[in-house]
């Protein structure tokens, strides 16, 4: 098999071709949020099948095959220009519609022409190496539009960058000059002109260029997250690459020198080489990591680590700031009956009835007050998980009072739906048909969790706060309890005992919605759907209720509302 491969320059420059530009075009495709971006990508694959067509072509020692895949890589080559000044001209808002409709026309024409074989009249075997097309007058028509639509291209980016003067223009102006610079010497042989393509090695240049230009100017409009770590792949695909060529090339030199044919000693040498030469493939891969990224990957990942904390607790801060400002609206309710009896207490001062009803009156209210300050604290400051028997209605309910302000500036309607059974505790029995509670406090009072109130009430601040969003115009909130038997879900590990109910607290809203594509990633740290979200939110409030021994789950679709499904186990007696 390593015998029928005939590698010569121009076939490793074609590998270098596909090596850099197949990652770039499918992670370019893939990010692309415009047209713009999605007709650039397409000149890049266009590129790709030149570099993949004319490697084969180069290595084959059969004209007639080598004869095919010149069709393929130059049907491939018609487009690239096309697609370039379509590119060009949706960036530059030039739009000149005739001359896009002329240039896909003859591409379509040039494209058929080249299927039935009246492109090329026949293969010469060039430079002791590789057969390589040859042309005829099709061929240089072809040549001479391709060089045209190359040229107004040109014209139309320099002249668009020297009215703007942005730096991503350069990049992208000098990217595409090395690029198109070193396919023009590929034409070369086909028309007769006995000169090797060495150009052909220039093409790959234009990769490093455009990724860097990608990477630092968001040139493309791709999003930065995506690309640090796609520009990084390409850098170690295209050195490891370098490697598993350089080591080829090696074996195939012994191959030469010592006269061997054998399978079994090949791979044996190419082995060898390999292992000789990694500590060298290593120490490139090192300095592209400190050029690259600047740091140390292990230093990276401890900065990373540092970042996510600091991330962690601005988010704590964001639900300490939001509780402590329906804290404020809950104290103004016993600071008006202080307030007003006060005001009464020169006039009644030697009333003894209400001086008894002013004392019973101001000690509760200042308790009151007392215990709301002393929840923010204990809510403000982190602490380890610490369990307590809590009424979930209770909290659930507490939460949503200190949102009552945001509620109502923004139009949202509140509707719970509590659930209870009589024998609760004791029973395994589904009880989702059972009578609706319509006084948690009292009624519901034996519904009891064993949990850290004050982590819940912040995956339930959380959860809220995350509806409201989804509700800029107005909606319905809605939080539902049930309780039901064992039950594993899909979501998260379920760690509770078979012989423990369940209580499924459903929170659904009637907002935007999640689409379907972010609905597998939503609880992930740092994703986000909003341009100004952490990403941490849904995360924190993911793994609260996974210290709780609980279960995670969403159900929504674009513009149908949310459903976040809480499954939490009961204390039993």
């Amino acid at each position: 098999m390593l015998n029928n491969i005939h590698l010569n320059p121009f076939a490793i420059s074609n590998l270098l071709i596909i090596i850099t530009c197949l990652p770039l075009s499918i992670v370019v495709f893939i990010l692309a949020k415009s047209k713009l971006t999605k007709i650039y990508s397409l000149q890049l694959f266009c590129t790709t099948f030149w570099g993949i067509g004319a490697f084969f072509a180069s290595v084959l020692n059969s004209p007639l095959s080598s004869f095919i895949w010149w069709k393929i890589a130059y049907s491939s080559v018609i487009f690239i220009p096309i697609f370039f000044l379509h590119f060009i001209s949706l960036l530059t808002s030039k739009y000149n519609r005739l001359l896009l409709l002329f240039s896909y026309f003859q591409g379509c024409i040039f494209l058929i022409m080249t299927a039935n074989g009246d492109m090329f009249s026949s293969t010469k075997f060039m430079f002791g190496s590789f057969y390589y097309c040859q042309g005829g007058i099709i061929y240089i028509c072809s040549f001479f539009i391709w060089m045209f639509l190359i040229s107004i291209s040109h014209y139309l980016l320099i002249k668009f960058y020297f009215s703007n003067k942005e730096s991503e223009y350069k990049f992208l102006l000098a990217a595409s000059i090395s690029g198109f610079s070193g396919g023009v010497s590929n034409f070369l042989p086909a028309l007769g002109i006995n000169i090797y393509p060495i150009g052909n090695f220039i093409i790959p240049v234009y990769v490093p260029i455009l990724a860097y230009a990608i990477l630092k100017y968001k040139i493309l409009e791709i999003n930065i997250v995506f690309q640090k770590g796609f520009v990084y792949s390409i850098l170690v695909a295209l050195i490891t690459s370098l490697y598993f060529i350089f080591v080829f090339l090696a074996e195939k030199l012994f191959q030469g020198m010592f006269g061997y044919t054998s399978l079994i000693i090949s791979l044996l040498y190419a082995f060898l080489i390999a292992l000789f030469f990694i500590p060298v493939k290593n120490r490139i891969q090192h300095l592209a990591d400190k050029i690259f990224l600047g740091k140390d990957p292990i230093q990276i990942a401890k900065e990373n680590e540092l970042m996510k904390q600091e991330l962690e607790r601005a988010e704590r801060l964001k639900a300490v700031a939001h509780f402590a400002s329906g804290m404020a609206h809950e104290i103004k309710n016993p600071l008006t009956a202080i307030k007003t009896f006060a005001e009464y207490l020169p006039e009644k001062k030697n009333d003894p009835e209400f001086l008894n009803k002013f004392s019973k009156i101001v000690s509760g209210e200042v308790g009151r007050i007392d215990s709301l300050v002393h929840q923010l604290l204990d809510f403000a400051k982190p602490a380890p998980l610490n369990l307590q028997e809590i009424n979930i209605h209770s909290l659930l309910d507490d939460t949503l009072s200190l949102l009552s302000n945001d509620f109502l500036k923004h139009n949202i309607k509140i509707e719970k739906n509590y659930y209870f059974n009589a024998d609760l505790r004791k029973s395994n029995a589904d009880t989702r048909g059972s009578q609706i509670c319509e006084n948690p406090r009292e009624i519901c009072d034996h519904l009891r969790l064993k949990c850290d109130s004050n982590k819940l009430k912040q995956a339930f601040l959380n959860l809220f706060l995350n509806s409201i969003d989804a509700m800029p115009n107005g909606g319905t909130l809605t939080i539902e309890t049930t309780v039901h038997g064992p039950q594993t879900t899909e979501k998260s590990m379920d760690y509770r005992p078979s012989t423990m109910d369940n209580i499924t607290i459903t929170i659904t809203d009637t907002g935007c919605g999640i689409p379907d594509k972010d609905l597998p990633h939503i609880f992930e740290p740092f994703y986000s759907t909003k341009e100004a979200g952490t990403g941490l939110g849904l995360s924190i409030v993911y793994n609260i209720i996974k210290e709780h021994k609980g279960s995670l789950r969403v159900e929504s679709s674009k513009l149908a509302g949310a459903k976040f499904i809480i499954e939490l186990p009961i204390t039993e007696d």
